[in-house]
Parts: C-alpha cells; sequence; structure tokens
C-alpha cells in the first residue's frame, strides 16, 4: 500500500467520522432542542390530540389537516 493510499484511506476515515458524529449531535441534542420551541411543540401536541400519525402526514391525514391544506395552497397559488 502506497503512501497515498493511506492518506487518503485517513482522509475517509476522518470524513465518515465527522459525519456520524454530526448525525449523532444533530439526533440527540439538536432535534429534541427544536422540538422543545414553542411552535413546535404546539404542532406536536395538535397532532397528538387529533391522533394524526405525522409519519403518514404528506397523503394520508389531509382530511385532519384542513387548515395546513390551506395555507399550504394558499403559498403555492403565488
Amino acid at each position: 500500500m502506497s503512501p497515498i493510499d493511506k492518506a487518503e484511506r485517513k482522509r475517509a476515515y476522518a470524513t465518515l467520522g465527522f459525519a456520524v458524529t454530526g448525525l449523532v449531535i444533530a439526533w440527540t441534542i439538536v432535534f429534541p432542542w427544536i422540538g422543545q420551541q414553542t411552535s413546535i411543540r404546539r404542532m406536536i401536541e395538535r397532532n397528538e390530540s387529533h391522533g394524526i400519525d405525522p409519519t403518514a402526514m404528506f397523503y394520508t391525514d389531509l382530511e385532519n389537516m384542513s387548515v395546513q391544506d390551506g395555507m399550504l395552497r394558499r403559498i403555492n397559488d403565488h
């Protein structure tokens, strides 16, 4: 193995390490912090009280999302 290959391999491992570290920080610190913000917290509580599964929100729960659907239509109509 040439020295160039070793340097490239080290750089690849470092890049992978930074990417994994970034994902872990986002998943364990940033996303929970965003979830505690007032506007997001209200949306989460509203979804839970209406029995809306946010993982299926894109197409299957639109009948429960009339306000948001109207907002999306106004934004897209411009």
